[in-house]
């Protein structure tokens, strides 16, 4: 299944830049935004998801937002807003 499909579409980076925290804060800001999870189990099931469909972000987790290429805060972007998370997971 390809990643339109799941409801995964490119967004802006234009909007918040969140340099200091890492990788895997960015993405769970999104998750937890993005979600209508009512648990530990649900949120930490959204992040899975979001790493099965950008593989490198769980690789540069641990990797301060500030410190990525253009393309790569894109992929984050990207990841962050996904508007369907809570429907896939």
């Amino acid at each position: 299944m390809r990643p339109n499909e799941l409801g995964i579409v490119p967004c802006s980076s234009s909007g918040a830049h969140f340099p200091h925290p890492s990788v895997n804060d960015n993405l769970q800001m999104g998750a937890y935004l993005q979600s209508k999870c009512k648990s530990k189990t649900e949120f930490h099931h959204n992040l899975e998801f979001i790493f099965k469909f950008f593989p490198t972000l769980k690789e540069q987790k641990k990797q301060k937002g500030g410190t990525l290429s253009g393309r790569r805060w894109q992929t984050v972007a990207d990841a962050r807003n996904c508007p369907s998370l809570n429907e896939q997971a």
